[in-house]
């Protein structure tokens, strides 16, 4: 599963505060096999969250598991200020763009075998 995401002051500007892409593969038991993760004006060039990604491998596709992922996320990156958005406004955008991926994929999430 995968989306896109852009956040920006007005819809039609192509220049975005924060703009993110997540493509998640799940395991038939709902554990992550694999996760890319990318962000861009958080950085001078768009970046991958790497080190979100390989905390979110092997584990439960849940909510639990997509807010220890934020508190990873958040210590990622050192978001710039510039005239379209401060640090702090994208590092709480970015974490809250994780959330909104996990809402509106959570469902695609196969049942856990017992």
């Amino acid at each position: 599963m995968s989306r896109a995401y852009k956040v920006a002051r007005r819809s039609r500007v192509d220049i975005s505060s924060v703009s993110a892409a997540f493509a998640v593969d799940l395991a038939e038991d709902g554990r992550v096999a694999r996760a890319r993760i990318g962000f861009g004006g958080v950085a001078a060039t768009p970046v991958r969250a790497r080190e979100c990604e390989r905390f979110l491998a092997g584990r439960a596709w849940s909510r639990e598991t997509v807010e220890k992922a934020v508190e990873v996320l958040r210590g990622e990156f050192s978001p710039i200020s510039d005239l379209r958005a401060g640090a702090e406004y994208r590092r709480a955008l970015s974490a809250n763009l994780l959330r909104k991926f996990f809402g509106d994929t959570a469902e695609m999430s196969p049942m856990p075998r017992r």
